[in-house]
């Protein structure tokens, strides 16, 4: 540190030998600590200054960003093949929606949470486009995609209210599936630890059932089964059990932690 400039004035003395100080205090908490956090603590300091994402458009200098989920589009093969997209393709989930394409590399980021940049397919129609409805989805062309920390997308693509049915527990293996339809948000399913038969089953009378569709209610039971997926664990789960789609059951889970094996 340079010495402090001595001045004849008494109070000019006093001023510089005070701030001299402190501004090398303030150096060292400015500076001296930048290269030592990891990239994910950036990534949290980042992510809790930064508004919480709505899933709309963000027009920047450069391509336009979404941001939400990565889940598979739901999309049957004649559906997407109207539409000009892959057989088992994807779509971005968040407040608002959209088919993707564009890039080879989204299938390793599904089920997280994702920023992607690219453009907005501009003569896209909404709700119908060449005969085929789109399920109330955009259609966003990809260039690039990056990561988020999963807390990022703190919002559901669930049930916002507790569907009529019955209170069930169960045991198993969760597993990721591919949507039955854009719009129906099975994206987990659990494998049964305990296979029952379905004796009420409207078209299959005892019918074995050896699987079931998760329907998250909260962020927190969503994390929870992504983390399954990863990890490979699995879970026990506490829910309502309902009709779902396609005369299926599905399981609305309320509750989800791990079975201590």
């Amino acid at each position: 540190m340079l010495p402090a400039k001595i001045s004849k004035n008494s109070n000019s003395v006093k001023i510089q030998l005070c701030v001299l100080p402190l501004l090398f205090t303030l150096f060292l908490f400015g500076c001296g600590n930048s290269g030592d956090k990891t990239a994910e603590q950036q990534t949290a300091i980042d992510t809790s200054q930064t508004e919480a994402p709505e899933g709309v458009g963000i027009v920047t200098d450069g391509p336009t960003q979404i941001t939400g989920l990565l889940q598979t589009s739901g999309l049957q093969p004649d559906e997407a093949k109207a539409l000009g997209l892959p057989e088992r393709g994807y779509q971005l989930v968040s407040q608002n929606a959209y088919f993707l394409k564009g890039s080879d590399t989204l299938a390793a980021y599904l089920g997280q949470c994702v920023t992607l940049s690219g453009q907005m397919q501009e003569d896209w129609q909404p709700e119908q486009h060449g005969g085929q409805i789109t399920y109330n989805r955009g259609l966003f062309v990809v260039e690039e995609v990056h990561p988020q920390l999963y807390s990022y997308c703190h919002y559901t693509d669930t049930l916002e209210t507790q569907p009529q049915g019955r209170e069930v527990n169960y045991t198993g293996q969760v597993e990721r599936m591919q949507r039955p339809a854009p719009d129906i948000a099975y994206d987990y399913q659990l494998r049964l630890q305990k296979p029952y038969r379905d004796q009420n089953h409207p078209v299959s009378p005892g019918k074995l059932v050896q699987t079931l569709p998760l329907v998250p209610g909260s962020f927190s039971v969503l994390s929870t089964l992504e983390a399954a997926v990863r990890q490979n664990r699995q879970l026990r789960v506490e829910g309502i059990q309902h009709q779902g789609y396609a005369e299926s059951q599905a399981v609305w889970v309320t509750a989800a932690d791990s079975l201590a094996l």
